[in-house]
């Protein structure tokens, strides 16, 4: 184990390095006057996320980081069974995390459960203790205190989103990112569309947005968010996120996500600001979108030990895919 963390820490350093390398170079913003055209591509999108309520996927989620002094790889299998309409989830998880401290000491972790969880925010677990009612923290919102995938942001924020945004009012929020204020596109391709937005505050930039749109299934391939730095006076990019999607009964669903996040830290012994890079690679196994889904997909009966609930989450996955 130590060996692999090893050879991870080196292909965090390399894979990091390329990723800023390759996309370190901010878009050229058009000046044409396409607001309309760029904020519709952006309805269109929320409206088809808005389409993923009730569905039942399997996903692999590897997190690699490497701040100052500080090594941390975690991989996770997520099954998650939704029904909107019973108001009713089910949601299973299974975590295998290590972490090199500056002292070279390694903490090595895994931990299995599994969380109904029901429309009134009441959730139940079973994990290695046994079976219990869930306490979660008020002022924290639901989907984040018990980890639940949420869709409605896909390709505005970054998955998985843990914000706020899941406990505030949708449709101000969707009013908002669709605001055609900054909104700017051009077309860049027989099928593809530029769309940046660029948010002002007191008259100074403080972001800039940039997709790159499939214009024929309104999804984006690309989403970069870029951060004025007022010492540089340039855009410097601090996040990015790229997809591949298919289309599941009319629905345009994620097949994988390719996340990165440029962060800042100071060194345990120097004090010096360094930069670093969080990396996130998801990809998900899609069995139903929309439809009711039947009673016992969402019930904790099915499920005697922590066994039991390890072989249902490794069911989710194809064959071979959650080893």
């Amino acid at each position: 184990m130590k060996h692999l963390l090893l050879c991870m820490l080196v292909l965090l350093t390399v894979v990091g390095a390329q990723r800023t390398h390759l996309h370190a170079d901010p878009p050229v913003f058009s000046d044409g006057d396409a607001g309309e055209f760029a904020a519709s591509l952006l309805e269109g999108l929320i409206v088809n996320n808005q389409s993923i309520k009730s569905y039942s996927v399997a996903f692999s989620l590897e997190y690699s980081v490497m701040p100052p002094g500080r090594v941390q790889v975690r991989n996770e299998l997520v099954r998650c069974v939704r029904d909107a309409n019973l108001g009713r989830a089910l949601l299973g998880r299974i975590v295998v995390a290590d972490v090199i401290g500056a002292d070279g000491k390694m903490e090595a972790s895994k931990s299995t459960h599994v969380l109904q969880v029901g429309g009134r925010g009441e959730a139940i677990v079973i994990d290695g203790v046994g079976k219990r009612r869930l306490d979660l923290p008020p002022n924290i919102p639901f989907s984040r205190s018990v980890g639940m995938p949420t869709f409605h942001s896909l390709g505005v924020v970054g998955f998985p989103d843990s914000s706020s945004l899941h406990r505030s009012n949708h449709t101000a929020w969707i009013k908002q990112t669709i605001a055609e204020d900054g909104f700017e596109a051009k077309l860049s391709g027989d099928d593809t569309a530029t769309v940046t937005r660029v948010v002002v505050r007191n008259g100074q930039e403080t972001l800039a947005h940039a997709w790159i749109f499939d214009i024929k299934n309104i999804v984006p391939q690309r989403h970069r968010v870029f951060y004025f730095d007022t010492n540089l006076k340039k855009r410097v990019l601090k996040e990015e996120e790229v997809y591949t999607w298919r289309d599941f009964e009319g629905v345009q669903v994620p097949l994988t996500i390719r996340y990165q996040n440029k962060q800042k830290a100071r060194a345990p012994e120097s004090g010096e600001l360094e930069e670093y890079v969080e990396l996130t690679d998801t990809d998900f196994h899609w069995d139903s979108v929309g439809g009711d889904l039947e009673e016992p997909q969402t019930s904790l009966e099915q499920f005697k030990t922590i066994e039991s609930v390890a072989e249902w989450i490794h069911a989710g996955f194809p064959k071979g895919n959650a080893d």
